[in-house]
């Protein structure tokens, strides 16, 4: 038996008290309410066969691409024999409010599952992103097998959520935040 000294039993207490005071003072941030949460609809026709698109939109947030003003967007994938798989990761009702920590592993999980109930493997899905969704598929198909990328007007770095007094990643993935450009808020619009 190890026998704990003075000096030891004062440091393992200030070394708890820290961490106490660091998530009593918000270092910790907690993570955004509905966390993990996304809008999924899967669009198919008579001619979707063993294919698989998966679209994000951009910071409009909501489900862009399941929506009436995209349908010709997926008219074109189902003439070319694609199921459509839309998802929306924030904006919407029961999603994140801001594009604060995203869960990309919530996003590969649910195209996983997709592409097994359509028995697609999911390393031959091919992902579409515009805007910031763009960045999306990017940060994700930088991380995981996919066959493609299509991301319309990306961003060739990782932006921060700038929603918070201190700015966080927009996404999460296994567990981690991923690393992001610091950004000078005065060129940013929030407005718009």
């Amino acid at each position: 038996m190890q026998i704990i000294t003075h000096n030891q039993l004062k440091r393992l207490i200030l070394s708890i008290l820290l961490i106490v005071c660091l998530s009593v003072v918000g270092l910790c941030q907690e993570l955004p309410k509905n966390f993990g949460k996304l809008q999924v609809q899967l669009f198919s026709s008579e001619k979707s066969n063993d294919r698989l698109v998966v679209a994000f939109g951009g910071s409009e947030g909501g489900n862009t691409f399941a929506e009436e003003r995209t349908a010709d967007v997926r008219q074109e994938f189902f003439d070319r024999g694609f199921h459509f798989l839309s998802i929306g990761y924030f904006g919407g009702r029961g999603l994140p409010k801001h594009l604060d920590r995203i869960s990309l592993d919530a996003v590969y999980d649910t195209i996983r599952q997709t592409s097994i109930r359509l028995n697609i493997p999911v390393n031959e899905v091919i992902l579409l992103g515009a805007s910031r969704g763009g960045e999306l598929v990017l940060n994700l198909a930088s991380n995981c097998e996919f066959q493609g990328v299509m991301a319309l007007v990306p961003s060739s770095v990782t932006v921060p959520n700038l929603q918070n007094k201190k700015p966080t990643s927009s996404w999460i993935l296994n567990n981690q935040p991923v690393e992001f450009i610091r950004v000078d808020e005065r060129i940013v619009d929030k407005k718009g």
